[in-house]
C-alpha cells in the first residue's frame, strides 16, 4: 500500500495545471513550489496515487482524469479530488476504521500501527507519513464537514454511522 507524504493539498491540486505547463520534473515543481527535489516527489507521488498524473521516465505527464480535472471550475475539482482521496487504500482503511471503532475515532497513534502494519514504511517514516493521512483527512473534514481531524485524531461526525 502506498501511502502519501504531502500534506499541503492545494499544491497537491495545483500539481495538474502545473504539469499542462510543462513543469513536468521533480526538479521544475521544487522551483515552482521552493522546495527541494525530494519534497517535489512526495508530491508527484501524491498526485499519482490520485490518478491525476502519471510518470514516464523522468517526466510527469496528464492521465485522462487528470486532463479532465483541468476543464473543471474549482468546486468540481475539490468534489474530484474527495472522490479520489476516499478511494486511497489507506484513506478507505481509515474510514473503515472509522465506522467500527468506539466513539467512531481513530488516534494518531492507531493511524500509525494500521501504516505499519499494512506497508513498507518503518521507522521514523510512519510518523511522518501518519502526519500526511491527517493532513487529507483535515482538508476532508473542511470540504465534506463529515469527519473532524485534529492533530491527535480523526473522527466520524456522524454518531449514527455505526452499521
Amino acid at each position: 500500500m502506498r501511502i502519501p507524504q504531502a500534506d499541503d493539498i492545494i499544491k497537491i491540486m495545483d500539481l495538474p495545471l502545473a504539469i499542462a505547463e510543462n513543469i513536468d520534473t521533480s526538479k521544475l515543481v521544487a522551483a515552482r513550489y521552493g522546495f527541494d527535489e525530494r519534497q517535489s516527489n512526495y508530491y508527484l507521488e501524491a498526485a499519482e496515487v490520485l490518478g491525476l498524473i502519471t510518470k514516464r521516465g523522468t517526466k510527469y505527464r496528464l492521465t485522462e482524469d487528470g486532463k479532465k480535472y483541468l476543464l473543471m471550475d474549482i468546486s468540481e475539482r475539490k468534489i474530484t479530488l474527495v472522490k479520489k482521496m476516499v478511494l486511497v487504500p489507506i484513506i478507505t482503511r481509515v474510514i473503515a476504521e472509522l465506522m467500527v471503532k468506539d466513539k467512531n475515532t481513530v488516534s494518531k497513534r492507531d493511524l500509525e500501527l494500521l501504516i505499519a502494519e499494512s506497508s513498507p514504511v518503518k521507522g521514523s517514516t510512519v510518523p511522518r507519513r501518519a502526519q500526511t493521512i491527517v493532513s487529507w483527512f483535515r482538508w476532508l473534514s473542511e470540504e465534506t464537514d463529515v469527519i473532524q481531524a485534529t492533530a491527535d485524531a480523526i473522527t466520524l461526525k456522524c454518531s449514527d454511522a455505526k452499521p
